[in-house]
């Protein structure tokens, strides 16, 4: 069964959507251990700032499954049982149009955001390196990628911003207008997130920008990449608030990086965005007077509703997508189905020859031989095109499950 279980922008909060944030070097460990209980077959975790879903494959039933995984996922993170409310589940066609959706989109906080592209195939490239796939997943992520590629081609999203960094831009120009243009600007972290910011930053107008990042090479590269003269690395961080009137900080740091303490009294009103999941600001922060703290979760005045509506022609891409999935995977079924019934045969056949080869010539026992070997082909044949008719007949791939599990009981 593939199937999602998840959390995001619309079903949790900033604080539980940060309680059930992925390192990392988690994302395997806990795909690893999920595999071991044998909750799941196989799987990628996607974690972003708006998101964190599994998206698995098992063999376990729906409610199982959903009991299990979530159960799983709240012990794993430590987190009370009554968080539970914040999961959706979702399965099978729902699961598959989920994934299409949100590579192509249409899922995003930011209708339209092209980042989550990267962020999926980050995702699938730590299952892969992590051996906790199954070539069902694989072929959902690729064929999703291919989706994205078609609907971000031919039916582009206008009139939105690239990335929830540009969003955030966005939303402050609308609040402050030139006053961006007014006063130093610091951006902390050198990721893709810090860079949209300083691109859309710069596309306004704004000049006066340094650069902090605790790597020396990323803070440098970044700078010289963007023509920024102010860089600061390391232990410089206090030097590089200095002065500062807009801050925005997105690091990969697991807990805040900005407190009451980076502040002295008296200084120039701040406006922070902390565009980072986990948060890197703490939220005490905002406690000093003429700070003025925002996060990713603001973006939701910027963009409620606007992605409510999946256009027509898109629906259709995607359908089409999901059809083409399942037939894939209906074939592949048939053909495990087919190894297991040509296998359970030889089998068969094999401990019935040995009970009789002995009293037989080695001629004769060389043409019973061929002869079963004839009859094996010719059952597993028969069998699998009755299976794969009635399959096509029904348009239910419940017939190949049901002689599978009969098989590998």
């Amino acid at each position: 069964m593939l199937s999602i279980v998840g959390v995001d922008h619309k079903t949790a909060p900033i604080d539980i959507r940060e309680a059930f944030s992925f390192k990392p070097a988690e994302v395997v460990d806990f795909l690893r251990r999920a595999k071991s209980l044998k909750i799941i077959n196989g799987g990628v975790l996607v974690s972003t700032c708006n998101r964190m879903e599994i998206y698995v494959d098992s063999d376990l039933d729906e409610k199982e499954l959903e009991h299990h995984l979530i159960r799983f996922v709240i012990e794993y993170k430590r987190m009370p049982n009554t968080h539970r409310r914040y999961f959706y589940f979702l399965s099978e066609e729902a699961a598959v149009h989920h994934l299409f959706a949100l590579v192509s989109g249409y899922r995003s906080l930011v209708q339209g955001e092209t980042q989550i592209v990267g962020q999926v195939k980050e995702a699938l490239f730590l299952a892969r390196s992590g051996s906790v796939t199954t070539n069902i997943i694989l072929r959902l992520f690729d064929k999703a990628l291919e989706v994205a590629k078609v609907v971000r081609t031919t039916h582009p999203v206008k009139a939105v911003n690239a990335s929830a960094g540009a969003a955030a831009v966005e939303l402050m120009r609308r609040k402050y207008g030139d006053g961006l243009k007014m006063g130093r600007t610091l951006i902390i972290g050198a990721g893709q997130m810090a860079v949209t910011v300083i691109q859309s930053l710069k596309s306004l107008g704004v000049t006066d920008i340094a650069i902090y990042n605790r790597t020396a090479d990323r803070a440098v590269k970044c700078a010289e990449g963007h023509q920024i003269s102010q860089v600061y690395h390391g232990d410089t961080l206090s030097t590089a608030l200095r002065g500062v009137r807009w801050l925005w900080v997105a690091t990969s740091a697991s807990t805040p990086i900005i407190d009451k303490s980076s502040f002295s009294e008296g200084m120039m009103p701040v406006d922070i965005f902390d565009m980072a999941l986990p948060r890197n600001v703490a939220e005490d922060t905002a406690e000093i007077e003429g700070i003025s703290l925002y996060c990713i979760d603001d973006l939701g005045s910027l963009y409620s509703g606007a992605n409510a509506m999946i256009p027509e022609g898109v629906r259709e891409l995607i359908d089409t997508a999901i059809i083409e999935f399942q037939q894939w995977r209906e074939g592949l079924t048939i053909r495990d189905v087919y190894s297991l019934v040509r296998s359970d045969a030889e089998e068969i056949l094999a401990q019935e020859l040995a009970n009789i080869s002995m009293d037989m010539d080695s001629a004769v026992a060389d043409e019973v031989r061929k002869h079963c070997a004839h009859l094996s082909h010719l059952y597993s044949t028969t069998m699998i095109t009755r299976l794969r008719r009635l399959t096509e007949e029904t348009k239910d791939p419940v017939y190949a499950d049901v002689v599978k599990k009969l098989l590998t009981m």
